[in-house]
């Protein structure tokens, strides 16, 4: 596999050692990933952006709420959440084209700002004020997380190096999602919520500096490529981000019913248990499929991981007859949740347009916020009826698997090598 790499066209040495390494599975093929320093770097720092992230939506709540109300604490957040989904594309497109190390520098600059001015105003300024620079703030969010899956992308092969550097991605992303916001929540409680803000921050600033000294950062990545529209103009790439919707927004809706069902079983104490277990089943199906699911290419993946997921979700109807029941069925249900996310994650590598590596990882990202929304919506209505929800689901995700399977030849014959 050869790339340009310092305007001379031959493959890097990491990339080299990947090749020779293509064979390995099990704990194996994590080690091949995991050989070269800049890798393990990476990967650090994929964990500290995810932490980040999550921990500033649980810091940003309780700050807003600690000083107003729980009602402009979820406006705050949501006008965060909007800065943030609906420029994406634009700050990844900026790295594609100026390369890494100015870009995070500017964003990670202003985001530091922002994020200082939005707790200057929330006490004395109106709610108006407050969610502009809330959005801001989002705005200028420094694109790390799709910076590092670009860098995935980039120092893999297509098969089991990628494979399992994309699962390795989901994984360090339910871990992040486990231990963030009970972090966040608990140093928040601990001091303030204003003192909160400061450890966010620091591991915020970790994670671009680990990446800014990352040597394929600095050479790989900064293609100057123009793009036009960029990796949207591609229709098999809009036809992967219209199938990652399917995974993220079923799995938000799971999360929503296993709330809802311990609510009203008379087990409140146990919801976020079960959300804890579902992650945890997460992580362990994201680490087995990183390790030996590269036998597949991640087109004919997908379906069958959704018609799991389809089948997983039916077991939420046995949970309700017996709750304890519930300690086997979280982690079942939640065991294709990472499985699905590299999946999507690699069909996106492999349907991405030369040069456009990360704003076409931002675009995944905005695609899997829109469908986490979704899942929480499309269940709303059905809060007291689960067993309506459980069946509109496993419909959903059929339909989802029925459309990735008979997409599944074209997006074959477009995929191109990295």
């Amino acid at each position: 596999m050869h790339r340009e790499y310092r305007g001379v066209d031959f493959a890097p040495p990491w990339v080299n050692a990947r090749v020779n390494k293509e064979s390995s599975t099990g704990v194996q093929a994590y080690r091949a990933l995991l050989g070269e320093r800049d890798m393990r770097r990476l990967a650090v720092a994929a964990l500290v952006a995810r932490l980040t992230m999550s921990m500033w939506s649980v810091v940003l709540f309780l700050l807003v709420a600690d000083r107003r109300d729980e009602s402009s604490a979820a406006l705050a957040l949501a006008a965060y959440t909007v800065g943030q989904a609906l420029t994406a594309p634009a700050r990844g497109r900026w790295i594609d084209r100026r390369g890494v190390q100015p870009v995070l520098l500017v964003t990670t600059s202003l985001y530091i700002l922002m994020v200082a001015v939005l707790v200057a105003v929330i006490e004395g300024s109106s709610m108006l004020v407050i969610a502009g620079v809330a959005v801001l703030s989002g705005a200028f969010m420094p694109p790390v997380a799709a910076t590092i899956r670009g860098l995935w992308i980039a120092l893999t092969l297509p098969g089991k190096g990628r494979h399992t550097a994309m699962a390795l991605d989901a994984v360090l992303l339910e871990v992040a999602f486990v231990v963030g916001p009970a972090a966040a929540g608990l140093l928040a409680t601990w001091t303030d919520p204003a003192v909160a803000v400061l450890p966010v921050i620091a591991l915020l600033v970790l994670s671009a500096v680990l990446v800014i000294r990352s040597e394929p950062a600095e050479q790989v990545l900064a293609s100057r490529s123009k793009g036009g529209w960029g990796p949207v103009a591609s229709s098999p790439f809009r036809t992967t981000l219209l199938l990652a919707l399917v995974p993220s927004l079923v799995s938000a809706a799971v999360e929503v019913l296993l709330l809802t069902i311990s609510h009203s079983g008379g087990y409140e104490w146990a919801g976020g248990l079960l959300l804890a277990g579902m992650a945890v089943g997460s992580l362990v199906g994201g680490l087995v499929f990183g390790a030996y699911g590269s036998g597949r290419t991640p087109q004919s993946w997908l379906p069958i991981m959704l018609l799991l997921t389809a089948g997983g979700i039916v077991m939420l109807l046995l949970g309700q007859a017996a709750p304890w029941s519930f300690i086997v069925v979280a982690p079942l249900v939640g065991a294709t949740t990472a499985p699905c996310l590299a999946t999507v994650f690699s069909l996106s590598a492999a349907t991405t347009p030369p040069g456009q590596r990360t704003e076409a990882q931002s675009w995944v990202n905005t695609s899997l916020a829109l469908g986490f929304a979704m899942g929480a919506l499309v269940v709303a209505p059905f809060a007291d009826q689960v067993d309506v929800a459980v069946v509109l689901l496993v419909v959903i995700a059929a339909v989802g698997a029925l459309a990735a399977r008979l997409v599944g030849p074209s997006l074959a014959r477009h995929a191109g090598p990295e």
